[in-house]
């Protein structure tokens, strides 16, 4: 009966925004991610948490409705994070592929309109050289910068995640309408 019950819940939830939320409401002592070794264990509302905190900061940097933000991570809890830390922010998210050179970065920034770029620290070059020539970019946060800090230009992601202690998640994702754009492929 709970699962038919949790099952017809996220069932009338509209969104992808919507369903986490309901999720992570009826779930929140579960696990939720966890890294193949188990040194990152994330329940439900531990993961809630996380995309809030950084889905506030988020919208500090301009990420609401319509805007779209690039994702350059491999697979890892801080992915999951980052997407649902968009989409709960109005935005919508895109990955690129590690692989990518350069002038492919440029490309899929550019004609996605991002603003906002999130990568780890080892893609960092090839994304700064990609938006050298994107005046469209305004942030690059940054999720694993080095000890001494995030370099010129970037963002550390403990710096965004919690700036924007007013932000209402659960209003947030209450205006996100079906019709929205969850991600773009």
């Amino acid at each position: 009966m709970e699962t038919s019950v949790r099952s017809r819940a996220t069932s009338e939830a509209t969104t992808i925004a919507q369903a986490f939320r309901i999720t992570a409401a009826e779930r929140a002592d579960d696990l939720a991610v966890r890294t193949r070794s188990g040194d990152v264990r994330l329940t439900w509302s531990e993961l809630q948490a996380q995309v809030d905190a950084l889905a506030g900061g988020l919208r500090l940097l301009g990420v609401e409705r319509g805007r779209t933000v690039a994702l350059m991570l491999c697979n890892r809890p801080e992915f999951h994070v980052a997407d649902l830390a968009v989409v709960t922010a109005g935005g919508t998210p895109f990955s690129i592929y590690q692989t990518y050179t350069a002038e492919q970065i440029r490309y899929v920034v550019g004609d996605a309109g991002a603003h906002v770029v999130i990568c780890e620290q080892a893609f960092l070059p090839v994304v700064q050289e990609a938006i050298s020539e994107l005046p469209a970019v305004e942030h690059v946060v940054l999720i694993d910068p080095p000890a001494s800090g995030a370099p010129a230009g970037t963002t550390a992601l403990s710096d965004v995640a919690g700036s924007n202690p007013d932000f209402d998640g659960a209003a947030a994702a209450a205006e996100l309408d079906a019709e929205d754009v969850l991600t773009l492929i």
